[in-house]
């Protein structure tokens, strides 16, 4: 038998011919495991030296990390047990004392990676000391919604003795909080004072960057008036009595700022108040020897 001869052989042959090139050029261009990864797949793990690096650099000068859980010193006896060690040797000098405050950079797992001598106690053998202390002291780690933070913390270090008080401290020696105060803003839908009233509004930045902020307290020093900055910084505040007021913006993280403003019969004051971001603050360490020089 034989077989029948295509009547038009060379259109099958280009058919052929195109498939075959169309399959050559697609297997080219397919992404090979680096293009797969440059495409979209998950970047390799960063180092955890790499990380802390990189949260240095972001953090290249003491500054507010967000949070939800600041750090605590949880070995505070042991670091207190070490500073007053090296307090009593230096005690044959009577007037040797101070308050020294140091900012740790600790990284997610709250180990230090940096210190920074941010005041003096005015003795330079306890400052040494207090610099020392990195290797020594102990973090729990900061949190924001359960995620661990790499943040700048600041401590302040109280040297004293029992005949001496420094502030700051109670009777008995013992460290008062130095956290951020909670400042209570009331409401802005209160039935307006009497007499002649203005209008106080304006924006809230961040000093740094110049970006707005939102969420920031902000209140009319003596009058009962506040609010808080919307979405865009902006805020306003109704029923001012009129005459030469303090306006004065706080949020946690960023301190507080004030700033003098004019409110005029019936007028709108502009302002435009920036805040700058602050270490996290921890409660004071104290570190007291009685008047001999012992513990």
């Amino acid at each position: 038998m034989t077989m029948p001869m295509p009547k038009r052989p060379w259109i099958r042959g280009g058919v052929f011919s195109a498939i075959a090139a169309a399959l050559f050029v697609l297997a080219c261009g397919a992404p090979g495991p680096t293009d797969a990864r440059e495409e979209g797949a998950e970047p390799p793990a960063m180092s955890e030296s790499a990380r802390v690096d990189a949260a240095r650099e972001g953090h290249a000068i003491p500054t507010f990390t967000p949070y939800s859980v600041r750090p605590t010193v949880t070995n505070r006896d042991e670091v207190v047990a070490a500073l007053r060690r090296e307090y009593a040797a230096l005690r044959e000098d009577p007037g040797i004392g101070g308050t020294a405050e140091v900012s740790f950079f600790i990284d997610e797992e709250s180990r230090v990676q940096d210190v920074r001598l941010n005041r003096s106690s005015g003795q330079g053998a306890l400052d040494g000391a207090v610099i020392g202390m990195a290797g020594v002291i102990e973090f729990t780690p900061a949190l924001n919604r359960d995620q661990e933070r790499a943040v700048w913390v600041s401590l302040p270090i109280a040297f004293t003795t029992s005949d001496s008080r420094e502030p700051g401290s109670t009777e008995r020696g013992e460290a008062v909080s130095v956290r951020d105060p909670v400042v209570t803003v009331p409401p802005d839908d209160a039935p307006p004072v009497d007499g002649e009233t203005g209008v106080v509004t304006g924006t809230i930045r961040d000093a740094p960057s110049g970006q707005p902020m939102a969420d920031v307290q902000v209140f009319v020093g003596r009058t009962g008036r506040g609010t808080l900055s919307n979405r865009e910084g902006r805020f306003q505040i109704d029923h001012v009595p009129v005459g030469a007021r303090e306006v004065i913006a706080h949020l946690v993280g960023y301190g507080e700022t004030r700033t003098g403003v004019s409110v005029s019969p019936g007028g709108v004051a502009e302002v435009d108040l920036q805040l700058q971001a602050t270490v996290i603050g921890l409660d004071p360490l104290m570190v007291r020897l009685d008047g001999a020089g012992g513990s």
